[in-house]
């Protein structure tokens, strides 16, 4: 399938999906293994319980899990003074907003640099579209968590959901690390619901069909 092609499919339909009565193995629930999480790639991208994930690299497939390579796109807060912030408060969110942030692209066969103790935020070079039974969790890998690499979501992947993962990046470290657009940078579990949400729940909020932090 050509990636800009299928991309724009998803975009445009995001998505509503015919469902197909006929095939049980699709009413399992719990974590997904490899042989299911192929199944359901394969289904045609019409159907309700498909799982888009564009582009596919198929070695990407692993035993329970999608490893996912990093994007292009970094994003990082500008330096300031503050002495702190409160998490809970909305005047001190207001304010870290003013402060703004950076967006740097990295061309394919560059790097960013992250130094220890900062958090930068990166994406999937995969974008992914879920169906109303399926959430997702974000693990990072355990080769890059040794050389001090932390990779996180803030919240779980919400059935419906459209778009790039936003990945944030932490040096835990003591060295500089080179992030690599390309990069196996974490993986995917796919936990499916035992009943399909209601139309009305499928997430469609603000980071719905994002393409970039």
């Amino acid at each position: 399938m050509n990636f800009f092609w299928g991309l724009g499919v998803l975009l445009t339909n995001c998505s509503l999906m015919v469902d197909d009565p006929n095939q049980d193995w699709l009413k399992k629930t719990g974590t997904l293994g490899g042989p299911y999480i192929r199944r359901r790639i394969n289904l045609p991208v019409d159907h309700l319980s498909h799982i888009a994930v564009i582009p596919l690299d198929l070695e990407a497939i692993q035993a329970a899990s999608l490893d996912v390579r990093l994007g292009n796109w970094f994003v990082t807060a500008r330096q300031t003074r503050l002495r702190s912030i409160h998490l809970d408060k909305e005047s001190d969110e207001r304010l870290l907003k003013t402060i703004g942030k950076e967006e740097f692209f990295i061309p394919t066969g560059k790097s960013f640099l992250i130094h220890p103790g900062h958090l930068v935020l990166g994406c999937t070079l995969e974008f992914i579209a879920l169906p109303a039974d399926i959430a997702v969790s974000v693990e990072g890998r355990s080769g890059p968590g040794r050389k001090g690499l932390t990779v996180a979501t803030a919240t779980q992947i919400a059935p419906g959901f459209h778009g790039v993962v936003v990945l944030e990046l932490a040096n835990t470290g003591t060295v500089p690390l080179e992030l690599e657009p390309g990069m196996s940078v974490g993986q995917l579990i796919f936990q499916t619901l035992a009943e399909p949400i209601p139309p009305d729940q499928v997430y469609h909020g603000k980071y719905h069909c994002q393409i970039k932090p």
